[in-house]
């Protein structure tokens, strides 16, 4: 069974954007692979946004017992920052940017990858466990009106966990037990900011 889906849209500003999904399903696997673009000028100066999404999910049953589960994400996000306005800016020209702004090139820029994998495994009509274990990583820049970030983080994770499940008088229980563990890189750097 596939299906396939496409969006447009626009509006004021320049404001353009599009998605599009496709899906696929058959007895034991499942699949959405979708990807969006959302660009806009902004209302003030030195407000432009471009933001792209490239997202992977998917599932198969391994066996009765076993279900694979996993996700792939790529996003690059970018806007303008155009800073705060005094009130006699404001009432002047309400989509002005503050000046030093604009000189500055102010903006944020990220790039994120993510990637997760997840297991579950049902051994008896009470016993189950589910495993999973996720990446990510992301490029940070940031030219602000007094200086300049970069950063580059990495994220892992690992975490496991037992459930236990039964009723009681037509009461469900639940018992749930497990580990995580979880580890976090990042690189961060200060610079002065000479026009971006």
């Amino acid at each position: 069974d596939h299906r396939f889906r496409v969006q447009l849209n626009g509006g004021s500003y320049k404001t353009y954007g599009e998605q599009a999904q496709w899906k696929y399903r058959s007895d034991k696997f499942s699949s959405s692979l979708s990807q969006s673009h959302l660009q806009a000028d902004g209302y003030r100066a030195n407000s432009r946004l471009r933001k792209d999404v490239l997202q992977w999910n998917a599932s198969t049953q391994l066996s009765k017992k076993d279900k694979l589960e996993w996700i792939a994400l790529y996003a690059d996000l970018y806007y303008q920052t155009p800073g705060g306005l005094t009130l006699v800016q404001m009432e002047q020209n309400p989509r002005q940017a503050r000046s030093i702004a604009v000189d500055q090139k102010a903006a944020i820029y990220n790039k994120t990858v993510f990637t997760g994998i997840s297991n579950t495994y049902e051994f008896n009509h009470h016993w189950s466990n589910t495993t999973s274990l996720s990446f990510s990583h992301t490029d940070f820049k940031n030219p602000f009106i007094t200086n300049y970030e970069k950063r580059k983080e990495n994220n892992l994770s690992l975490r496991s966990k037992f459930v236990y499940a039964t009723s009681f008088n037509e009461q469900d229980i639940r018992l749930v037990g497990g580990a995580e563990w979880l580890y976090g890189d990042a690189d961060i750097d200060n610079y002065g900011n000479k026009q971006g």
